[in-house]
């Protein structure tokens, strides 16, 4: 698990067994990008909810990260179908 913070974040609150390929951003992030039968790629809004790390409100603004298929001659990856490795995201405190 890679995971990388920002100034003012503190990872020691989180819990310990914190899993963020289980957090709601992520699973539907890999699930809509896997799924897919397209070149389409998603961007994905979260709901409003409650970040422990950051003890506030947010929304998870999300896209896949892809990388190139060893079989995929046609750089695929470049608009949207390339290999699943990992979602990158941000949150956006709500004020």
């Amino acid at each position: 698990m890679l995971m990388y913070g920002y100034p003012g974040l503190s990872l020691a609150d989180l819990e310990s067994t914190y899993n963020m390929h289980s957090r709601p951003w992520y699973a539907t992030t890999r699930s809509l990008h896997v799924a897919a039968t397209s070149t389409k790629q998603f961007r994905i809004i979260s709901s409003p909810y409650f970040d422990p790390g950051l003890k506030a409100q947010v929304v998870t603004v999300s896209k896949a990260m892809l990388a190139p298929n060893a079989l995929d001659t046609s750089k695929r990856y470049l608009s949207g179908k390339g290999r699943f490795i990992g979602v990158a995201n941000v949150d956006i405190v709500l004020a």
